[in-house]
C-alpha cells in the first residue's frame, strides 16, 4: 500500500516578456527550482522529501510548482509553497532575511531577479502567484539579497554596463547591468547629479566611484562620482577607472 501524499496550492510563475531568449528562461526557470528544493528541504529538515510536481501552460511562460510529500514523513507541507510566497515578498520589500531562506537560496533568489530585462526587451516581469497573490521579483530583490549576505568590502574604482532606470514612487533607482558578473549594481549619486544617470538609461557606460562587493566578491553597489557614456574610442576608460573590477578575490 503506498504512503499518502500531502498536496497543497501551488507557486505558479509567470514569466512576461515581448524577446525572451532561451538562455534568460532556462536561467529563471533552474534557479526557481533550486530555490524551491533549498527551502523544502530546510523546512522539512531532510533532503529530497519534498517533490515537486510540475506543469505548463500550453503556448505561455507559466510554470505550476505544486509540492508534495509523504504525510508521515512531511507534515506540514501545506506550508511550504506559501512560506516561500511569502519569503520572496520579504525580500523584495526590504533587507530581512525569511524563515528557511538560506545563504545558498538567497543567491537562487538574486539570480532569478537578475533576469528581468534591461530595457532591451527580454524579460520584462516575473510574477510569482500563491493562492492569486500575485508578487512581482524586481531588481529590489537582488539588491536587498546583497544587503542580507552582507558586503565585504569597499573599494575605489567602476563599473560598466548597461543603464536600467526603475521608477519606485516619488524617485528614481538607478542600476549597471554589470557587464562582468551579469547583475545589476544599485547606482548611488554622490558627486553627481543623479539626473545625469537617469538621462544615461540603455546606454553602456562607465561609473566611477566606490565599489561596495560582496562577501564571493562580487559588486552591489556603486557611490558615483562620474560617468563616461561608451561608444566612442576617446571615451574608453583609464586603467585607474577599471582597476576595481579586476581585483583579486582574497
Amino acid at each position: 500500500m503506498s504512503a499518502k501524499k500531502k498536496e497543497t496550492t501551488p507557486l505558479v510563475l509567470r514569466i512576461e516578456g515581448t524577446r525572451i531568449t532561451a538562455e534568460r528562461f532556462l536561467r529563471a526557470v533552474d534557479n526557481f527550482f533550486n530555490l524551491l528544493r533549498n527551502v523544502a528541504d530546510d523546512i522539512s529538515g531532510q533532503k529530497g522529501a519534498v517533490t515537486w510536481i510540475v506543469s505548463a501552460e500550453k503556448g505561455s511562460q507559466v510554470l505550476t510548482a505544486t509540492p508534495e510529500a509523504d504525510e508521515q514523513v512531511v507534515a506540514n507541507v501545506q506550508l511550504i509553497a506559501k512560506k516561500i510566497h511569502n519569503g520572496f515578498c520579504e525580500i523584495e520589500k526590504g533587507s530581512s532575511r525569511p524563515e528557511a531562506f538560506s545563504d545558498t537560496a538567497l543567491r537562487h533568489a538574486r539570480e532569478l531577479a537578475s533576469v528581468v530585462g534591461n530595457g532591451d526587451g527580454d524579460i520584462s516581469r516575473v510574477l510569482l502567484i500563491y493562492d492569486k497573490q500575485s508578487n512581482a521579483i524586481s531588481q529590489k530583490t537582488s539588491t536587498h539579497v546583497g544587503d542580507i549576505l552582507g558586503a565585504r568590502k569597499t573599494e575605489d574604482g567602476s563599473v560598466e554596463g548597461r543603464v536600467t532606470v526603475l521608477s519606485d514612487k516619488k524617485r528614481f533607482n538607478v542600476y549597471i547591468d554589470d557587464t562582468l558578473t551579469g547583475h545589476s549594481v544599485r547606482c548611488t549619486p554622490r558627486n553627481i547629479d543623479e539626473q545625469e544617470l537617469i538621462n544615461a538609461f540603455r546606454s553602456r557606460i562607465t561609473a566611477i566611484g566606490t565599489v561596495h562587493f560582496r562577501r564571493d566578491g562580487a559588486p552591489v553597489r556603486i557611490e558615483v562620482d562620474r560617468i563616461r557614456v561608451l561608444g566612442k574610442r576617446d571615451e574608453l576608460p583609464s586603467f585607474e577607472d577599471v582597476r576595481g573590477i579586476f581585483r583579486q578575490g582574497d
